[in-house]
């Protein structure tokens, strides 16, 4: 009995060795299996991040393609308005240049115009002038005429009433006599 005790102690311990070593395998298995599923969720994390750069990076990318073509098309539209401006600039310059030359004809013109009256109105002052002096010549000789001589006395005379009136003769001898009865 002895035996079969020890035989079953034996047994008992190798079944609770083997129960023992069951359960620290078990437990390197749930330890392993924790630490796969550890290292697997790390390298999700860090599979998902690189997807998330690699996102980032397309989209930047994206973003810096769509900025170069904005970009251009701006230094396009800049080139377009910068050389219809110079066009416009000539269409002007030109307008301007004729309109200066017809300017210039019409000034010419009137230039000329003006030239012509001023001539016309420099012999009309000069016949002006003639007629003037002539004008002049003949009142001189008429002013001569008229001129009192020193020895010519006033006219006097009384009226009906009784007044007195002088007259100088050179004043008299202008008068013209017309008879109204």
């Amino acid at each position: 009995m002895l035996m079969a005790n020890q035989d079953r102690e034996q047994a008992k311990a190798a079944a609770e060795k083997q129960a023992a070593d069951d359960a620290v395998r078990k437990a390197e298995d749930a330890k392993k299996k924790a630490e796969e599923d550890k290292l697997k969720k790390i390298h999700d994390l860090v599979m998902e991040q690189q997807k998330q750069a690699l996102a980032r990076e397309k989209q930047i990318l994206e973003t810096d393609k769509a900025i170069e073509a904005a970009l251009k098309a701006k230094d396009e539209q800049d080139a377009a308005t910068k050389k219809a401006a110079e066009a416009e600039a000539a269409k002007l310059a030109e307008v301007a240049k004729k309109a200066r030359e017809g300017a210039e004809a019409e000034a010419a013109k009137k230039l000329a115009e003006a030239k012509d009256a001023a001539d016309k109105a420099i012999a009309e002052a000069k016949k002006a002038t003639e007629e003037a002096e002539a004008a002049r010549k003949k009142a001189e000789e008429e002013a001569a005429k008229l001129k009192p001589a020193d020895d010519q006395p006033p006219i006097k005379f009384k009226d009906a009433v009784g007044r007195t009136f002088r007259f100088p003769f050179h004043l008299c001898k202008t008068w013209k006599v017309s008879f109204v009865i």
